[in-house]
């Protein structure tokens, strides 16, 4: 009798003990959400956040779309194709549409300048992957931004 209520003991112990490891892991998931700060690629997935830090100014992009009609690799197209990502930026939600590719002519281009807390900011489409045709179709679509302090 004495065993099985040591053995209870035991087992309760090692519930409380993964339920508080759960919490922590939860906890520990909001404090490193991806971080953005000026001048340093950051990479984004499709329906993903990431929070620009500058300093004490702080604000969120959303990437909510990549629409990606770019030519794949080996492959003669008549046209090179573009990628546009749709962002949605700050508390406003502030809509951009980016543009990359050889086809971006006539449209937004690459770059969206940002005011926010007196400041602005010029947040540039880098690149978009992963490439057409790069055999990693199963891989989301990312953007990859690079957000600088726009002077003047």
């Amino acid at each position: 009798m004495k065993k099985s209520k040591i053995c209870l003991q035991i087992f309760f112990l090692l519930l409380l003990a993964a339920c508080a490891a759960d919490k922590g892991g939860a906890d520990k998931g909001v404090e490193t959400a991806p971080a953005a700060v000026p001048d340093e690629s950051v990479a984004v997935a499709v329906s993903d956040s990431v929070q620009f830090r500058d300093g004490d100014n702080s604000f969120w992009l959303r990437l909510n779309s990549i629409q990606d009609s770019r030519c794949p690799k080996d492959v003669n197209c008549i046209t090179g194709g573009k990628a546009v990502a749709e962002l949605a930026v700050g508390s406003e939600g502030a809509v951009a549409n980016l543009c990359t590719g050889a086809d971006c002519f006539g449209e937004s281009g690459n770059s969206f300048l940002f005011r926010f807390n007196n400041l602005s900011y010029n947040i540039v489409l880098v690149d978009v992957l992963p490439y057409p045709n790069d055999g990693q179709e199963s891989v989301r679509k990312q953007a990859i931004l690079k957000i600088k302090r726009a002077t003047g």
